[in-house]
């Protein structure tokens, strides 16, 4: 320990904490301050979708047999109409042969007050080394602490090893080779698999630019991510790209003056929203026609349910019907048919937990002694809007949150309410799907008459899938949860491994006609 801060005091750094985390202020605890008093060596410009949104900085310090990376970065935009800040800084310490000595990592988003909610969400991860060659990590989520220890798999690099690795590997045309990096706040190591594709020219803020491109692939938990990287002849970093449906996130390697400017309103909501070219009269009718155009490089496929179908049109575009229908009666729970499909949708998942206690009496407790199928969900439904506070800051194990917990939570966004709303349906012999798609909005902050991401649930009752949205409940039998309004992109069984192809429709298609 004595030797970590000595060898830290020698890199001008102020102080890297490797006690309890708790201890101190809590505004000492997000502080970024020393990490940003590590001299920056290089400096990006970050955009989405080609607006600027803010800036980062890198730097590496080596002394003796330790290497120090540190990153920073920094991001405003808006929500809903009120700015936001983003700001992360991260440190790792390692040894020249790769092995993590400790990590250091804040993330605080912070912002004006979003309808009565504050917008902040913080957090601080620490890494350090046991003497057994193990590691503890420690957190404060929201001012909330955990720990837990962990193993450094044998065959998996820092990213900053990796990065060494790929200066050794060089920049050949060619060159290929694939290694596993471990991602420390995620405890699971990812397949990168690198190609050198070759000379290129880019064009940087500060002029064009030859480079050499590299192509790479990240096979995570998570799903399949694609990457491209322009470096120079000694490696550094010139430009990086990478998309998640048709939102392109770049960063662009820049002057300090350049990174630092000021940057223009960038409007988050308005880049994932699908505008509509009408207003929707009547939210609530029976059916409606939506003509779809896929944007130009982009190919989204819809699913077809029993409320929603698509045609396909020759100029590529396509009909999505959206109609509603009532709930069928009469049918019982649990389940009892033999298709499989349906069978597999009773099952427990890893995001789906619908044979844990706390689901079972959770599911108990919303269906009571009711027996009709379609009863029961409207009541699970029911309870899930009621059990559920809204919290746009609520943090998730993964991509998506598990419907474990979201009961232990007990807050979230529309997410959390459907993958609670599926499990509780599974548990009390409903076969259940979370859908994953767009809701109409005809007046939303800065939103008018748009479609904004959104997810809900979908149970198999009497031969057919009716639509559950715990967001939106009954009012006395009146309101419809599921409207003509809602336009369905994915159907999920409750995998992980589905979790990457929900973002793949984001920013890909345009509404152009709307027939009600």
């Amino acid at each position: 320990m004595k030797r970590f801060h000595c060898i830290l005091q020698g890199l001008l750094l102020t102080v890297l904490p490797l006690m309890c985390i708790s201890c101190g202020s809590q505004q000492n605890l997000y502080d970024l301050t020393r990490f940003e008093q590590v001299p920056a060596q290089e400096y990006f410009a970050k955009y989405l979708n080609g607006q600027r949104i803010g800036y980062a900085t890198r730097s590496q310090i080596q002394k003796d047999d330790l290497i120090l990376t540190t990153e920073v970065s920094n991001d405003s935009f808006t929500l809903l109409g009120r700015p936001i800040s983003w700001r992360n800084g991260e440190m790792i310490l390692e040894t020249v042969d790769g092995t993590l000595v400790a990590y250091d990592g804040v993330m605080s988003h912070e912002g004006t007050e979003l309808w009565f909610l504050p917008v902040r969400h913080q957090e601080r991860k620490i890494v350090r080394q046991e003497e057994d060659g193990s590691y503890t990590f420690v957190a404060v989520v929201n001012g909330q602490q955990y720990a837990r220890g962990f193993k450094w798999p044998e065959d998996a690099l820092s990213p900053p090893a990796f990065r060494r690795l790929q200066k050794e590997k060089g920049l050949a045309p060619g060159t290929e080779y694939s290694v596993k990096v471990y991602s420390i706040d995620r405890f699971t190591a990812d397949e990168y698999s690198i190609r050198v594709v070759g000379p290129a020219e880019i064009a940087l803020p500060d002029g064009t630019i030859k480079a050499h491109e590299i192509a790479g692939v990240v096979n995570a938990k998570e799903g399949t991510f694609a990457f491209t990287e322009y470096v120079d002849d000694q490696f550094n970093t010139l430009k990086e790209l990478s998309s998640v449906g048709g939102l392109e996130m770049s960063r662009l390697a820049c002057s300090p003056s350049f990174a630092k400017a000021p940057v223009g309103e960038v409007h988050l909501e308005t880049v994932v929203a699908v505008t509509s070219p009408v207003p929707i009269e009547d939210i609530q009718g029976d059916s409606i026609v939506y003509r779809i155009e896929p944007r130009k490089g982009f190919s989204p496929v819809f699913p077809s349910t029993d409320y929603q179908t698509i045609e396909s049109q020759t100029d590529g575009s396509f009909l999505v019907r959206v109609h509603t229908f009532k709930d069928p009666s009469g049918i019982q729970r649990p389940y009892t048919g033999n298709d499989e499909a349906v069978l597999r949708a009773m099952e427990p998942t890893d995001l789906i937990q619908c044979d844990d206690p706390m689901i079972v009496k959770l599911a108990q407790q919303a269906t009571g002694n009711t027996t009709d199928a379609a009863k029961a969900a409207r009541k699970i439904e029911s309870f899930v809007h009621g059990y559920i506070s809204p919290d746009v800051h609520v943090v998730d194990s993964t991509m998506f949150p598990s419907a474990l917990e979201v009961a232990h939570e007990r807050k979230g966004v529309c997410r959390h309410y459907a993958v609670l709303t599926a499990a509780l349906c599974r548990a009390a012999g409903i076969p259940a799907q979370v859908v994953v798609g767009y809701v109409y909005v005809g007046d939303y902050a800065r939103l008018r008459n748009a479609f904004v991401g959104h997810a809900w649930t979908q149970a198999y009752i009497g031969g057919k899938w009716i639509a559950l949205d715990s967001t939106r409940p009954t009012l006395f039998g009146m309101l419809k949860t599921h409207t003509i309004g809602h336009i369905a992109t994915h159907i999920n069984n409750g995998n992980k491994a589905e979790i990457s192809d929900l973002m793949d429709t984001l920013a890909t298609f345009q509404i152009t006609t709307v027939q009600q």
